[in-house]
């Protein structure tokens, strides 16, 4: 899989940045400031996760969101899937990637070996705004033909840093 994707992203050289770019911004930035944090800063929409798809063609990302994480698929040349594409599980992305762009996060796509043999994503990462919550995830498992959900998410205990200290 890496070398496919490595092909793949050897395409981004042959766009064109005004032409095919990704704009991806925020979506909470009024609520992101009422909290207190910097407009210019913290409240942008930072891309924290980026991690090949299946045969590399797609990328997963995720981003903060103003602080209020979501998630994407796209095409490996940075642009968005057709309207019509619906990829189950994608759009929120709490837990997935952290909520402050200065945050440490870590995640990794897993296509086999999952119960089901089903793709999905794992993270480290902080899973709330106030940080008391650091967590090791799996998302919920989708059987991608259908859409249907075959297995949920795991996690590991809320609340308990004995597993995650993001300090």
């Amino acid at each position: 899989m890496d070398r496919v994707f490595r092909l793949n992203l050897s395409n981004i050289n042959q766009s064109s940045c005004e032409r095919d770019a990704l704009i991806l911004e925020p979506s909470h930035v009024a609520n992101c400031v009422s909290k207190g944090k910097s407009e210019h800063f913290d409240c942008r929409n930072h891309i924290r996760v980026i991690q090949p798809v299946g045969d590399g063609t797609r990328l997963y990302l995720c981003g903060t969101n103003a602080h209020n994480p979501k998630d994407w698929v796209v095409h490996s040349n940075l642009t968005h899937l057709g309207r019509n594409t619906f990829v189950p599980g994608i759009g929120m992305g709490i837990a997935k990637c952290p909520y402050d762009p200065a945050d440490n996060s870590t995640a990794v796509w897993v296509e086999k070996g999952n119960p089901g043999d089903l793709p999905g994503l794992y993270s480290g990462t902080n899973a709330e705004f106030t940080k008391a919550d650091t967590v090791i995830f799996r998302t919920d498992l989708h059987n991608l033909t259908t859409g249907r959900r075959e297995y949920s998410f795991k996690r590991t205990l809320k609340y308990d840093s004995k597993w995650l200290d993001s300090k």
